[in-house]
């Protein structure tokens, strides 16, 4: 099949379109700023594809400063370059394998003074040095058993705020640069009427996809929260809604890279997590009826450095004792990936003021019990316990891999284990940033540990 041209921020006209497929680079080739995203799918019958940024030649002196081999078979990603008719040595990506079969993704490359910054589903997974020159870089290629929805290469946005006064609805404004993990979307007014909607959406696609909405019905209390793909509105979530009628609410809205973190007035209703990738909206939308509407802010943050508040842990020996360097806040989560034994227990998790377990504060503390299927919640200051918060729903299976996230909200923490959402636990020891140790131990293999 003959390779077909792309031109920069182009979209597919349409979907299940395969590779192969090239993309031009600019006259000077690729500059520290540039970003590559490419949406796509892991077709049911994928082996193995592939991203290269090289110089155009195929017939001689061909120069791959940065090749990325998804092995969908074998389970692996792998970074090289090539130069002079020889490979380097290849980097294995580390962690756990993202691309599924039959599922969408997002990789995403940023190219950086000294090194490639590589994300996969919003989580930066890994850099790759400059081994040769970016700016010899002529054309992106994309190869092998792979479905591209859309292919964009543009620089990464700066931070840009969007500030709206006493609005009328309808309203649609434009979104400067992408919308990622630490955007913030605020909304002020009182609920004069009976519906407000608020939705994140894409408006340069011919086939509109709407990532968020999030829907105020004053008449039954409720708050409604979908997205929009392929035709088609997902089944609704529904909250109730502690907005009263001809009363003032403010609407707060955080985008974490997994999760929209909703609060009203002040207080958090709902973690919903991302069923498409938020990077795909471009246009802030709000509609309804509601006739007093103050302030409509968006705040979009610079992409994050290649380091910049993401510590990276692989393989780390029981029992874990890990220092976090950033400070935790509201805002930033533990992420931990991981295996429980065959035989499993127990399991224990904590957020601690010290690495000594027997002296310290616990700000957060999780004990997995597996005979008694239960988890409990508690923390410990000055040598005393609090009484356990008990959590009946187990998602934690023995001989299974797992995800766990430990949320910082802004009153407590929020542990997440495979989508499931336990209680929040309030911050009980005091200053919640003295809590920078990670303790893990117990009847388990932990995979990764990522601070961000």
């Amino acid at each position: 099949m003959t390779k077909r041209p792309l031109t920069p921020e182009f979209i597919l006209p349409a979907v299940n379109q395969e590779a192969p497929f090239i993309l031009p680079t600019p006259k000077d080739g690729l500059q520290s700023g540039h970003n590559l995203a490419v949406y796509g799918t892991v077709p049911l019958n994928s082996s193995i594809f592939s991203i290269s940024f090289d110089n155009g030649r195929f017939n001689h002196d061909l120069t791959i400063p940065l090749k990325l081999v998804i092995n969908v078979h074998d389970g692996y990603t792998e970074m090289n370059s090539f130069s002079k008719d020889k490979w380097f040595e290849p980097i294995r990506v580390p962690g756990l394998f993202p691309f599924i079969p039959d599922c969408a993704f997002l990789i995403e490359v940023e190219i950086l003074p000294i090194v490639y910054k590589i994300s996969i589903n919003g989580h930066i997974m890994a850099t790759y040095d400059h081994k040769l020159s970016p700016g010899i870089v002529k054309q992106i290629s994309i190869d092998g058993k792979v479905v591209l929805n859309r292919v964009l290469l543009q620089q990464p946005s700066s931070s840009n705020t969007m500030k709206i006064f006493n609005v009328k609805l309808p309203i649609r404004k434009a979104i400067s640069g992408l919308v990622q993990p630490g955007t913030l979307v605020y909304v002020e007014g009182i609920a004069s009427g009976r519906t407000l909607s608020l939705s994140l959406e894409e408006d340069k696609n011919s086939v509109k996809t709407v990532p968020f909405r999030i829907i105020i019905d004053n008449l039954q209390r409720i708050i409604v929260i979908r997205y929009y793909n392929n035709g088609m509105w997902s089944t609704t979530d529904r909250r109730k809604s502690p907005i009263q009628i001809d009363n003032s609410f403010k609407i707060y809205i955080r985008i974490t890279e997994d999760y929209n973190l909703i609060s009203i007035n002040d207080t958090h209703v709902v973690s919903h997590r991302h069923r498409l990738p938020m990077q795909l909206a471009d246009t802030l939308s709000l509609d309804g009826d509601f006739t007093e509407i103050y302030k409509v802010h968006m705040f979009t943050p610079p992409l994050p450095g290649p380091y910049q508040s993401v510590e990276v842990v692989n393989n780390p020996h029981l029992p874990v004792d890990y220092n976090i360097i950033n400070e935790l806040k509201p805002g930033r989560s533990i992420l931990v990936n991981g295996v429980i034994n065959n035989d499993a227990v127990r399991c224990l998790f904590s957020v601690q003021t010290d690495e000594s377990l027997y002296v310290c504060d616990i700000a957060y503390r999780l004990v997995v019990k597996f005979g008694a299927g239960v988890m409990e919640q508690s923390c410990r200051i000055n040598g005393t316990y609090s009484r356990p918060t008990l959590v009946n729903h187990q998602p934690l299976v023995r001989g299974h891999q797992f995800q766990m996230e430990i949320f910082l909200e802004t009153d407590g923490y929020l542990c997440c284990i495979a989508g499931n959402k336990l209680p929040r636990f309030p911050f009980l020891v005091q200053p919640y940033d003295n809590a920078n140790w990670l303790h893990i131990n117990g009847d388990l293999r932990v995979l990764e540990i990522r601070v961000r």
